[in-house]
């Protein structure tokens, strides 16, 4: 198995649909996907033969439920997805080939669409990338221990990303490797609103001290490429 894809829903029958339908249009190497059904009625949508629902009865939080399943994937790479995204064509061969092209980077941070800007993009923290959306080493992943397990939510992108670099392997944005990003606003976004202070602090309590060995890390790694977007 090349690739897994790890994404979750709560009660988004039409989003979740239309990101399915994506990964079977575009995604053209080995790959699962392993979708977290998080709503209060079992998820019934149409799947191609390498998905398969993982049921979370009672709701855990978004980086439990995410955790529970990157333990279960068995791709040599890992990606995690929003429910309301959409892949585009040749997302995957992009970010496959980038990273079999620099072993040096664990992490790569696919860049994404949003209602909020123009073009594609990729989010950056204290002048890092982070990884809203990315492809990690399976191998790596297990090593740092995936998400933190005292975030909810938000931060969890950052804090996966500023522990591949601590542990010493390079994060870099990956060019032509491209994710649409619908931001889907409903109740279920409101009700993940709340924690979402408390996980900043918490990121940036843990974090920020190391921001020096960060950025030197980062930069010792950042591969010089056309293939790598960060700006």
């Amino acid at each position: 198995m090349l690739l897994s894809i790890v994404t979750g829903t709560v009660d988004r029958r039409h989003s979740i649909q239309k990101f399915v339908d994506s990964v079977r249009e575009h995604t053209t190497v080995d790959y699962e996907l392993l979708i977290i059904d998080a709503g209060n009625r079992p998820l019934q949508i149409s799947l191609p033969p390498q998905a398969r629902i993982i049921p979370e009865r009672p709701r855990k939080t978004y980086v439990a439920g995410y955790n529970a399943a990157f333990a279960e994937c068995r791709g040599e790479f890992v990606c995690w997805m929003n429910d309301d995204a959409e892949v585009t064509q040749g997302w995957d061969v992009a970010a496959i080939e980038f990273m079999r092209a620099h072993p040096e980077v664990g992490l790569g941070c696919l860049p994404f669409s949003d209602p909020a800007w123009s073009g594609f993009k990729v989010c950056e923290m204290w002048g890092l990338p982070y990884a809203n959306f990315g492809i990690i080493r399976r191998e790596i992943g297990n090593e740092i221990g995936w998400f933190d397990s005292d975030l909810t939510m938000y931060g969890s992108d950052n804090a996966i990303s500023f522990k591949v670099l601590l542990a010493g392997h390079g994060l870099a944005p990956i060019k032509n490797s491209k994710i649409v990003h619908h931001r889907v606003q409903d109740g279920v976004r409101q009700r993940n609103q709340p924690p979402r202070h408390q996980d900043g602090r918490t990121v940036t309590l843990r974090y920020s001290p190391q921001l020096r060995r960060l950025l030197k890390t980062f930069w010792k790694l950042l591969p010089e490429t056309e293939d790598c977007a960060y700006i």
